[in-house]
C-alpha cells in the first residue's frame, strides 16, 4: 500500500525534546468515570489545538489487556486454503501453465526456510498477482494498485449517504466478510473511504478496515516508515505500535479488484482494566507537550486497541489523528496522530513521518 511521503519539520526536535519539571501529566479514573467526562473534556480550551464539533468518542463499559495470540492458516502451498484464497478474486486455474500455455507467469515462495513462507502467484499476461503467507498474510491485486495517489479520504461514519459509498461499501464489507472467514479471522468493520488514481490513471475506491476484539476496533495504522527521533533512521529501532492493514479495492463498477490482509491473529484476555487514562488530561498533555509549537486541526479521537510490539499485549489507546496546519499536512491520517496507552499514560507520537517516544 502506497503512503504519501512528507517532508520532517525541522522544529520536531525542539518540540518534543525540550522537557520541563512542570509537564503535565496524564490522570487516571474508572472507565465509567472517563466515559461521563467526554463532554467536559470537549468543554474545555485547549492551546494550540482545536476540535470539530462533530468529533463523538464511544468508550465501552469494559476494557482488558490482550496476549496476541497467532496460528498457521495453510500449511504449505498446495493447501487447499491457498487455491480457495486465490478463488477470492481469480480463477486458481489461471496460474496453472498447463492450462495456459502462452501466459507469461511465475510461482515462487519467499522466505522458504522460515516458520512463515510466502507463496507469490503472478501472472503478467491476465495481470493477476496473488501472495499468500502461512500466517494469514493476503493480497490479490492488479499491479496498477501497487502504486496509487489519493484523491479524497473521509471517515466511515462521517460519510455523505450517497449511492457511490454505498454501493462501493456493500462491495467492500461482502469481500472482506469472505475472506476473513475463510481464515476464521476477526469480525472487521470499514475505517476510512479512499478515492484514489491508480499508476494506470483509473479510479478505484478503497475501503480501509479495523479488525474489532470485543467490538472494539482495532487501530488501522500504527507506524509506517518513522524515522527514530534522537538518531538516524538506519539505527535499531523497534516500532512500538504493529501497523494492520486490512483494506479492499472496488473499481468504478463496483467490483472488487484489489483484497490486502496483514496477518491473521487472535487475542486471549489476559486482564481487567480498571482505570484509563482520562480525555481531558490526555488533551491537555498533547496542546502543551506534544503541540506546544504547533497548530494543530483535531480529525478524529478514538478509544482502540492497539497491539504493542516490545511489550507484546495489546493494551487499550487513545488513538488521535490531526492535521498540523503549520505543515499543511495532505495525509493527516497516516502520519500525524499520537498514540497513548490508556492503561499506563505511555505517548507515542508521530509527526511527518518522524517518531517520539516518552510516559506521560
Amino acid at each position: 500500500m502506497k503512503k504519501l511521503m512528507l517532508v520532517p519539520l525541522t522544529l520536531i526536535c525542539a518540540v518534543l525534546l525540550a522537557g520541563c519539571s512542570d509537564e503535565p501529566k496524564i490522570e487516571f479514573d474508572t472507565i465509567e468515570n472517563v466515559k461521563s467526562g467526554i463532554s467536559d473534556a470537549f468543554s474545555e480550551n485547549y492551546d494550540h489545538i482545536t476540535i470539530p464539533e462533530d468529533i463523538k468518542v464511544e468508550i465501552p463499559d469494559s476494557l482488558s489487556i490482550y496476549d496476541p495470540k497467532s496460528e498457521p492458516v495453510i500449511e504449505s502451498k498446495d493447501d487447499p486454503k491457498t487455491a480457495q484464497t486465490i478463488s477470492l478474486l481469480y480463477d486458481p486455474d489461471d496460474f496453472d501453465k498447463s492450462k495456459n500455455r502462452s501466459d507469461s507467469m511465475l510461482i515462487n515462495t519467499l522466505n522458504a526456510e522460515s516458520g512463515n513462507p510466502t507463496y507469490q502467484f503472478l501472472n503478467e499476461t491476465k495481470d493477476e498477482h496473488a501472495a499468500i503467507s502461512r500466517n494469514g498474510y493476503v493480497h490479490l491485486g492488479p499491479d496498477e494498485l501497487l502504486s496509487y495517489e489519493v484523491t479524497a479520504c473521509e471517515y466511515i461514519d462521517r460519510l455523505d449517504d450517497n449511492e457511490t459509498y454505498q454501493k462501493a461499501i456493500t462491495a467492500a464489507n461482502a469481500k472482506i466478510k469472505e475472506a476473513v472467514e475463510m481464515q476464521g479471522n476477526s469480525e472487521m468493520k470499514p475505517y476510512l473511504f479512499y478515492t484514489v488514481k491508480s499508476s494506470a490513471g483509473n479510479t478505484f475506491y478503497m475501503v480501509y478496515f479495523c479488525k474489532l476484539i470485543d467490538g472494539v476496533p482495532c487501530i488501522p495504522f500504527g507506524t509506517d516508515r518513522p524515522v527514530n527521533m534522537g538518531g538516524p533512521a538506519n539505527t535499531d529501532f523497534q516500532l512500538r505500535w504493529i501497523k494492520q492493514s486490512f483494506y479492499v479495492f472496488v473499481d468504478e463498477d463496483f467490483n472488487a479488484r484489489c483484497i490486502h490482509i496483514d496477518n491473521k491473529s487472535s487475542s486471549e484476555k489476559a486482564e481487567t482494566v480498571e482505570n484509563i487514562a482520562t480525555l481531558d488530561s490526555v488533551l491537555d498533555y498533547i496542546s502543551k507537550t506534544t503541540a506546544a509549537n504547533l497548530t494543530i486541526d483535531i480529525r478524529n479521537i478514538s478509544l482502540m486497541y492497539a497491539s504493542d510490539s516490545v511489550d507484546r499485549k495489546i493494551y487499550p489507546v487513545w488513538y488521535i489523528e490531526y492535521r498540523n496546519r503549520k505543515a499543511q499536512s495532505p495525509d493527516a491520517e497516516e502520519y500525524n496522530r499520537v498514540i497513548i496507552n490508556a492503561v499506563n499514560g505511555l505517548v507515542t507520537s508521530y509527526i511527518e513521518n518522524n517518531c517520539y517516544v516518552k510516559q506521560g
